[in-house]
């Protein structure tokens, strides 16, 4: 019977002990999981916006948005490390403290979701955006638009 009582004290002490997991808010780079990061930029009448997705298993897709139709462009592969140290760059630039959630005529926007946590940010193109966002932003468009086939 005592032992017994020990194993319950035991469970119910690991049931209520608080959690050592970090918070949500505390999203790091070195976290493995699998994770999408996404840059779309657009707007106007048109409603037209390009999004690029790109996932932690090295996949790229190109897609459009014209009002509500959605369409796929093209598909690629990236190198695992290269997304994983896009991903790091992004996180290790202090962004996720950064606010930026504006839009305009044409907007910019950046998502990082990794399980259940999501991270937005959106500004108007027309302004200016948190340097490190920004410089992010632009350095991993151009990296994903070169990797269009031809």
């Amino acid at each position: 019977m005592r032992g017994k009582v020990g194993l319950l004290a035991c469970i119910l002490w690991l049931a209520c002990a608080p959690s050592s997991e970090p918070p949500a808010e505390t999203i790091r780079p070195s976290d493995p999981a699998d994770y999408v990061l996404e840059l779309t930029q657009g707007g106007g009448v048109a409603g037209l916006y390009k999004t690029y997705r790109l996932r932690a298993d090295g996949s790229l897709e190109s897609r459009q948005r014209i009002g509500r139709s959605d369409s796929l462009l093209w598909k690629a592969r990236l190198d695992i490390g290269e997304v994983a140290t896009l991903r790091d760059v992004l996180l290790g630039e202090d962004v996720l403290r950064l606010s930026a959630n504006g839009r305009g005529n044409r907007t910019a926007f950046v998502l990082y979701a990794v399980g259940a946590d999501t991270v937005r940010w959106s500004w108007d193109m027309s302004r200016e955006v948190p340097e490190p966002l920004g410089a992010w932003f632009r350095q991993t468009w151009q990296l994903c638009a070169s990797r269009a086939p031809h």
